[in-house]
């Protein structure tokens, strides 16, 4: 499995600190997050990923978050935005260091599957 490291400056000394420090640099987390809009669509785009919470307690680590998502469908003129259900992952904390598993999307299906 791979993993995700990402090293926190030195001055953040206390929970709520670095808290706001993952809220302030959101995007370093992306390759731990599902962010597959594919789910909902095969024309989905990501809009934005929005924090909910994050959870810094002794050795680990969890963030809340979701994501706004855009259909733009043309040749139907089906356009159509929403928002993802609420997701979390949940990581350690070594020091000033957090790790997460990189999320890894299931392969994609296809209707000869169901044969």
């Amino acid at each position: 499995m791979e993993v995700l490291k990402i090293e926190l400056p030195e001055h953040l000394t206390d929970h709520q600190a670095m808290a706001a420090w993952v809220r302030e640099h959101i995007d370093a987390f992306y390759p731990a997050f599902d962010l597959d809009v594919t789910d909902y669509d095969a024309h989905a785009m990501l809009e934005k990923v929005h924090i909910k919470d994050v959870d810094v307690a002794m050795a680990h680590i969890a963030i809340a978050y979701e994501y706004d998502y855009a259909i733009v469908n043309g040749c139907r003129d089906l356009n159509f935005s929403g928002t993802s259900k609420p997701n979390r992952i949940c990581g350690n904390l070594h020091g000033r260091i957090l790790t997460f598993p990189i999320h890894q999307s299931l392969p994609q299906r296809s209707t000869c599957d169901e044969l």
